[in-house]
């Protein structure tokens, strides 16, 4: 599976880097993501856990029909699910919201 590329965004108005990506399964595509921050915005980023939802932008990784990789910048509608200290600082699990999927391309 190839890893994909952190680019700039955004979670609820903090600064950082990540991406979001589509998890193929037999019924529908899941999306998922992850956000990098400084450990200094620790505590905004726990404070997002306990919201029901936040909004990120960046990019947003997708297969295409031919099997290639291509990015898009959106802003999703997201559930921050876990928030785990890593080297580069904090990593924001998070899973886009069923409404936020229904939304047209931008």
């Amino acid at each position: 599976m190839k890893l994909y590329t952190r680019k700039a965004a955004t979670l609820n108005g903090t600064d950082g880097n990540g991406y979001a990506f589509l998890v193929p399964d037999a019924f529908h595509d899941d999306c998922q993501g992850v956000f990098f921050a400084d450990r200094e915005h620790a505590e905004v980023l726990e404070a997002l856990l306990e919201l029901p939802t936040v909004e990120f932008t960046g990019i947003m990784y997708k297969r295409t029909q031919a099997g290639t990789v291509r990015g898009v910048n959106k802003t999703l509608t997201v559930k921050v699910e876990k928030i785990v200290p890593v080297s580069l600082g904090l990593r924001a699990n998070f899973r886009v919201t069923p409404e936020a999927e229904a939304e047209p391309e931008s």
